[in-house]
């Protein structure tokens, strides 16, 4: 393919690849990029938007149980923005069939393959706040709804689903305010699908379970385990396996200092041989400022492994509140931490290097405002980290989710209006810090290698003809590694493609169209 010299930018000028730098340097380690704000779709006064967050494939799933119906009733309702190249675009809005004001459908939700299941723990459908689990199926285009769950013992005020989880074809259901072992003892249960139902497979409690523990604050669920955090007094996660036909009590975790009130296993989450506990009013580097424990299995038991805390961490900032686990990557929520605002919360993200985990990042909401509560829910998924910030005024950043990403490659963002064209903005990240990156535009989506005789030669580009077009080679990152530029975006530009390439380390960055 040969490279032309366009022009398509008002305030860049194209020039070759054969101006750029060889490549020596490794790839980058890259600070989180925040890609997206999320927003509803109305303004309400009290609105719960980002309470409850998800990631699905291309998806981010957002719950609002306060979402109005078209008589201004609270019935709730989960928000599905679809990604579109570097933007998230809402696709649609998931409601209850039967759903009624204050059911708070939308609380909890949790996703795995082709299943949604979206908690309303309020709803009355048995009893006043019994509470009831949606669920939905995907079908290739849309969410179907495809039953309604309830405890079959349940009772007024059990808030049935305050907390979910799913694993294929198995469902998990906390509820922390079940009375059987006396108030508030709280219970979970097991559905799972026999192929043409979903039927219940068991009710989760132990013994020793008693008034106020909140059996079922938080649970999860991978292969053929559970954990069922009880936050409650002391506070113990519980874990039970399935040797198929019944689940069974296989370990109590207790809290690490056993100090009463600590809320241990107010949030819980797992991957693979890896699990995460939230305490959020823990004493880390003060007093309640919360803290999280890594555990790590043994093939016979979870063993504590390594105890997380804020390198920044104060008194009462509920880090621990949310928790999230992928790979060699765990986030932590601290909703209450002051942030330059009072409450505007924060996240962490720590990294395990192959012996210790050890806090990486932390990020926050780019516009802060009081009682913000930034992390209040978390998501991770791959590179991918969708954060819930839940407050009740109305203002640009009010009831929000916030899209983040990390990457040890390029990222390219374009904001641009298309069809038309006219003013473009191109933001990029994770690259080189004072290094030289090149842009390029491709009018279609192919497969192209840069030609031998240019740096970078060999390195496969997403981008096709029949106009290739190199903007500049002459754009610098600043010491962050990030970078911006401005200019025109032709008419004729829209439906094609933007990519990002590193000359310093030829690493190649997300393919951008401009639609």
């Amino acid at each position: 393919m040969r490279w032309k010299r366009v022009r398509i930018g008002s305030a860049v000028s194209a020039i070759g690849l054969v101006c750029m730098a060889t490549a020596t340097a490794p790839a980058q380690e890259c600070e989180p990029s925040g890609v997206a704000l999320l927003q509803p779709d109305y303004e309400v006064k009290y609105s719960e938007f980002g309470c409850s967050v998800a990631l699905w494939g291309d998806m981010c799933l957002v719950g609002d149980p306060g979402y109005p119906n078209r008589h201004d009733e609270k019935t709730g309702a989960v928000f599905l923005f679809r990604r579109s190249g570097t933007r998230w675009v809402l696709e649609d809005k998931l409601r209850a069939s039967d759903g009624e004001a204050g059911d708070g459908f939308g609380r909890s939700i949790a996703v795995s393959n082709d299943l949604l299941i979206v908690g309303a723990s309020k709803s009355d459908g048995r009893w006043a706040d019994a509470g009831a689990v949606y669920v939905f199926r995907w079908n290739g285009t849309t969410w179907d709804e495809e039953a309604k769950l309830y405890a079959f013992d349940g009772h007024e005020g059990q808030y049935f689903s305050s907390s979910l989880a799913v694993d294929d074809d198995v469902i998990v259901v906390g509820a922390p305010y079940d009375d059987q072992n006396g108030q508030w003892s709280g219970s979970a249960y097991v559905f799972r699908w026999d192929g043409a139902q979903w039927i219940t497979d068991a009710k989760l409690l132990f013994p020793d379970v008693l008034e106020k523990d909140f059996f079922g604050r938080s649970v999860a669920v991978a292969d053929n385990m559970i954990m069922v955090g009880a936050s409650g007094n002391s506070g113990a996660v519980y874990v039970f396996r399935y040797d198929g036909h019944y689940w069974y009590l296989d370990q109590r975790v207790p809290a690490p200092d056993g100090s009463w009130g600590d809320e241990f296993g107010h949030a819980v989450a797992m991957h693979g041989n890896r699990a995460v506990v939230g305490m959020p009013e823990g004493d880390g580097h003060n007093r309640y400022s919360g803290v999280a424990y890594t555990y790590e299995w043994t093939g016979s038991a979870w063993v504590e492994d390594t105890q997380l805390e804020a390198s920044d961490g104060e008194e009462g900032g509920l880090f621990g509140h949310a928790v999230a686990i992928s790979g060699d990557t765990i986030i932590v929520g601290a909703p209450a931490i002051y942030s330059s605002e009072y409450a505007a919360g924060a996240v962490y993200i720590y990294q395990n290097t192959g012996s210790q985990w050890s806090e990486a990042y932390r990020i926050e909401a780019w516009e802060r405002y009081d009682e913000d509560q930034f992390g209040l829910a978390v998501a991770l998924s791959g590179h991918t980290i969708l954060i819930g910030a839940n407050t009740e005024y109305i203002r640009p950043f009010g009831p929000s989710a916030w899209v983040f990403r990390v990457a040890d490659s390029p990222i390219l963002v374009a904001q641009h209006e298309c069809p038309g064209g006219g003013p473009m903005t191109i933001k990029w990240s994770c690259t080189t810090p004072g290094g030289r990156v090149a842009l390029i535009y491709g009018s279609n989506h192919g497969e192209l290698t840069i030609p031998d005789g240019n740096a970078c030669a060999g390195t496969q580009l997403q981008l096709g003809g029949p106009r290739v077009v190199v903007i500049s080679a002459l754009l610098w990152s600043d010491s962050h590694g990030n970078g911006s530029m401005v200019g025109t975006l032709p008419e004729g530009a829209c439906g094609g493609y933007l990519q990002l390439i590193d000359v310093t380390t030829c690493e190649v960055s997300n393919l951008t169209p401009l639609k």
